[in-house]
């Protein structure tokens, strides 16, 4: 409950923050459903990069769609853990390459195996009470997600969370309506 509350003041803050709908809002909102992890360091420029994952089935940071492979929605939860599974349009679950708990090991999209793949399980953490941006942290490693760069087509690892303070490792947990 208190994570659902924590979730709708983060969408009431990003209107308010960005006027409106501004920067946020596709143009185009048909057909979508779910969350987009939107990278931190982009939100305030022209190119807006997401989560996506490509035909490869790795985790890359791409333009904006809010739909497919970048509209997430939760899963199932981890033993009553708060890591829950984050599946796209498409039906696959976020993970890490090979179930590894190695660092620098790439984010991937895979089909999801339930418990016997805890790679598969994510905590969305939010920086704060009262702000939008969040950490998503692997239950199996324990590591982050984060991009080996801000740069389009840039691939998405798990590294070790290096705190708040490091915005490298920041998302922007977008609901799309």
């Amino acid at each position: 409950m208190l994570r659902s509350r924590i979730y709708t003041m983060a969408v009431a803050l990003v209107i308010v923050v960005s006027g409106g709908m501004g920067w946020w809002a596709p143009k185009a909102m048909a057909a979508n459903s779910g969350s987009t992890f939107m990278y931190r360091p982009d939100i305030n420029t022209n190119h807006q990069l997401c989560l996506g994952i490509a035909s490869n089935k790795n985790g890359i940071l791409a333009s904006c769609t809010f739909v497919h492979d970048q509209a997430w929605h939760r899963g199932k939860e981890a033993r009553h853990s708060g890591y829950y599974q984050w599946i796209n349009a498409y039906g696959q679950c976020l993970g890490v390459a090979g179930g590894s708990k190695k660092n620098g090991a790439r984010v991937v999209g895979a089909k999801c195996g339930g418990l016997t793949h805890p790679d598969q399980y994510w905590a969305v953490e939010f920086a704060g009470p009262l702000t939008y941006l969040c950490t998503v942290f692997n239950y199996h490693s324990g590591y982050v997600m984060q991009p080996a760069s801000n740069k389009k087509g840039a691939a998405v690892e798990q590294k070790p969370w290096a705190g708040h303070k490091n915005s490298a490792q920041e998302w922007v947990f977008e609901i799309n309506s």
